[in-house]
C-alpha cells in the first residue's frame, strides 16, 4: 500500500509533513519506508528534507520524460509517478481533499483508492515545538481582545447606541481595529473573525454586522493564523457595553461556571465526550436548554494547523485525551430574544492534567 497527497500546503496534512510552505499543488508519495516529495526548481531549497526524512525530487526532468511518453494531464502524470516510485503498489490511501478527477483516473488504471481521515492521526498530539508556536499565536490573539476592551472602555452611549470617536460603533469597525492589532502582532485573520451583537450573537457562526447597541451581548471569536509557523489559535470572549439584563448576566455566569467545571476534568485518559457532558449537565442544572436552543454546539475541538481538527470534544466523540492534545473548551448559550454568550479558551493536556495555553480574563460588562 502507498500513501499519496497531491495538494499545496493549504492542506494541513502536507504542511505538517513537510514543515514548509508550498503554494502550488505538489505530489508526495510514501511507499514502504521511502517517502518522496516532488518539487520544481522554484521550491527546491525551501523544504528541508533532511529534517523531515523524505527525498525531494526535481520534477522538471520527470515531466519532460512523461510528455515524451504521451502524458498530457496531471492525472496521467500521477500514474507515471506511481509506476516509478511505488512500483507494484495498486492500493492507495489519500486524504479527503484529494482531487476527484485524479482519483477516478487512478481507479480506471486499476488502483484501489481509499480515503483516510485524519490522514496523519498523530497530528493531534503536538510536539514541544508546536506547543510553543501555538502559545505564541494565542498570545497574539489576546492583542485583539485588548484592543476591543480598550475601545469599549473609551466608547460612549447615545440614544441606546454604542459610539466611538463621534460615530456609532459597528461590528465592521471593531473588526478593522482587531485586524490592525493582528498585523502588528504578526498574525492574520485568514478565516474571518466573528464579532456579532444583539440577535446576530444568538447565531453561533454569524460573522456580525451593523451597529452595536448598549446592553446587548457582543460575541468576539478570534482565530488568527501565524503566517510564519502556520498554526492557529481560537479564543472567544463576550462583552456588553453598559448594563446587561438580568437574563443576559445569568447566561454569562452559567457559561463561565460550566467552562470552569469542564476544564477541571481535562486530563490524560479522560473521554472527550465526558468534558462535553459536564458542560451540558451544568447548563441544564442552571435551567438552560442544551439541544436545538440554548447550548446548540459541541464543547470544543482540537486546534493546530487547522482551526478545527482532532480531537473532537462533543457528545458523540470517541476520542480520549492524551498529553499534547490542545483543545478548546467553549460552552455557549444562544437565545434570539436575549442574545448570545460564548467563552472559549485553549487547553493543553499535560502529563499531570492540563494548563491554559494563554490566560486572559473573561470580562463581561464594560461601563
Amino acid at each position: 500500500m502507498a500513501d499519496l497527497i497531491y495538494d499545496s500546503t493549504k492542506n494541513a496534512d502536507l504542511r505538517w509533513k513537510i514543515k514548509a510552505e508550498v503554494s502550488d499543488p505538489v505530489p508526495w508519495i510514501r511507499a514502504g519506508d521511502k517517502e518522496y516529495l516532488f518539487l520544481d526548481h522554484r521550491e527546491m531549497g525551501v523544504v528541508n528534507a533532511g529534517k523531515t526524512g523524505f527525498e525531494t525530487v526535481l520534477i522538471t526532468t520527470l515531466l519532460d520524460i512523461a510528455r515524451a511518453e504521451g502524458v498530457r494531464t496531471r492525472a496521467e502524470f500521477m500514474v507515471f509517478l506511481l509506476a516509478r516510485f511505488a512500483p507494484g503498489e495498486k492500493s492507495l490511501t489519500v486524504p479527503r481533499s484529494f482531487p476527484l478527477d485524479m482519483a477516478d483516473h487512478l481507479r480506471l488504471h486499476g488502483f484501489v483508492v481509499d480515503v483516510r481521515h485524519p490522514f496523519f492521526p498523530e497530528r493531534a498530539v503536538k510536539t514541544d515545538e508546536e506547543i510553543d508556536a501555538m502559545r505564541h499565536t494565542a498570545a497574539c490573539t489576546v492583542k485583539g481582545f485588548e484592543r476591543i476592551e480598550k475601545i469599549l472602555g473609551e466608547a460612549g452611549i447615545e440614544d441606546g447606541l454604542v459610539t466611538w470617536q463621534g460615530a456609532p460603533l459597528t461590528s465592521e469597525w471593531l473588526k478593522e481595529e482587531v485586524e490592525i492589532a493582528f498585523v502588528r502582532a504578526g498574525v492574520a485573520d485568514v478565516e474571518g473573525m466573528i464579532i456579532s451583537s444583539g440577535p446576530h450573537a444568538a447565531i453561533p457562526h454569524h460573522k456580525g454586522e451593523g451597529r452595536i447597541r448598549a446592553g446587548e451581548s457582543i460575541v468576539c471569536d478570534l482565530f488568527p493564523l501565524d503566517r510564519r509557523t502556520g498554526y492557529f489559535a481560537d479564543l472567544t470572549r463576550t462583552y456588553v457595553k453598559g448594563a446587561p439584563s438580568p437574563r443576559l448576566q445569568a447566561m454569562f455566569d452559567a457559561v463561565k461556571e460550566a467552562q470552569a467545571r469542564a476544564m477541571k476534568a481535562v486530563r490524560p485518559g479522560a473521554a472527550a465526550r465526558e468534558i462535553d457532558g459536564i458542560v451540558r449537565h451544568e447548563l441544564g442544572e442552571g435551567g438552560f436548554d442544551t439541544g436545538d436552543k440554548g447550548f446548540t454546539h459541541s464543547t470544543g475541538h482540537g486546534v493546530g494547523l487547522e482551526v478545527h481538527e482532532a480531537p473532537s470534544v462533543g457528545e458523540r466523540s470517541t476520542d480520549t485525551l492524551q498529553p499534547g492534545h490542545i483543545i478548546t473548551v467553549e460552552p455557549g448559550l444562544y437565545y434570539p430574544e436575549h442574545g448570545g454568550i460564548r467563552i472559549e479558551d485553549m487547553v493543553l493536556v499535560t502529563e499531570m492534567g492540563h494548563e491554559l495555553l494563554v490566560e486572559h480574563p473573561s470580562v463581561f460588562a464594560i461601563a
